[in-house]
């Protein structure tokens, strides 16, 4: 959440006019959050899905995306694979995570 608050901060330095400092209309942040704070969602497999689907209909090529994970994961043996475990991870259990 205070990545999320940096990165909206430095964004609306960077790409927002002095004479419109608010420009939310080029600032789109989701945070994924379990604080259950105002303005953060679930860091639910769906949530995540939904976002990556929204940034692959919305972004155009002159758009900047950026993407931040701080959480758990787990990576397979001899792939580069890398598994994010989402809220409702149960296991780390390599086989189940490779289904």
């Amino acid at each position: 959440e205070d990545f999320a608050n940096a990165l909206n901060l430095g964004a609306k330095r960077l790409f927002c006019p002095a004479n419109n400092p608010n420009c939310l209309n080029k600032i789109q942040i989701k945070t994924f959050s379990t604080s259950g704070k105002a303005g953060t969602i679930l860091p639910t497999k769906q949530n995540l899905k939904e976002a990556f689907a929204e940034i692959a209909n919305k972004a155009q090529p002159e758009d900047i995306v950026m993407i931040y994970f701080a959480g758990h994961g787990i990576s397979l043996n001899a792939t580069d694979t890398y598994f994010f475990l989402t809220q409702e991870a149960r296991t780390g259990n390599k086989e189940e995570l490779a289904k």
